[in-house]
């Protein structure tokens, strides 16, 4: 499997206008755009910074995965998101190992990419994301 950068930071926040104001008046990251993703009930921030973002992720469901998350363990880093080119090669390399994934097909993510996610064995408390940009994802659709 080859990861072409990290292609984001996810972080759950409670309140996602806030998060940006900071982020972007007070760190100077730019906005790049604010997006809602209907299907998984959430709203998200996308900030670059060099040629990674930070994705600022807002829950709109009170019994969510990320409103759990806060619940549990605060506002704070999610998930690392690793960009690959073939997101179908890396699931059936994941698959062949024997990785557990969250998701046994890709879906639609942010910018309209193909996204999936699996904890690496013995890390319960460690996620990861994979993601084909849609550009790639839109070829194959």
């Amino acid at each position: 499997m080859k990861f072409t950068r990290v292609e984001h930071i996810g972080i759950v926040v409670k309140d996602l206008n806030k998060s940006i104001d900071f982020f972007r008046d007070i760190l100077g990251m730019p906005l790049e755009e604010v997006e809602d993703l209907a299907d998984h009930k959430i709203r998200i921030a996308l900030l670059p910074v060099g040629e990674s973002m930070v994705e600022l992720i807002e829950d709109q469901d009170r019994d969510g995965t990320y409103s759990t998350f806060i619940a549990e363990r605060g506002e704070g880093i999610h998930h690392i998101c690793f960009e690959v080119r073939d997101i179908h090669a890396a699931l059936k390399e994941l698959k062949q190992a024997g990785v557990p994934l969250h998701n046994e097909e890709p879906v639609r993510g942010h910018q309209n990419s193909r996204i999936l996610f699996f904890n690496p064995p013995g890390g319960k408390d460690l996620l990861i994301e994979l993601c084909e940009k849609a550009e790639r994802a839109n070829e194959e659709v």
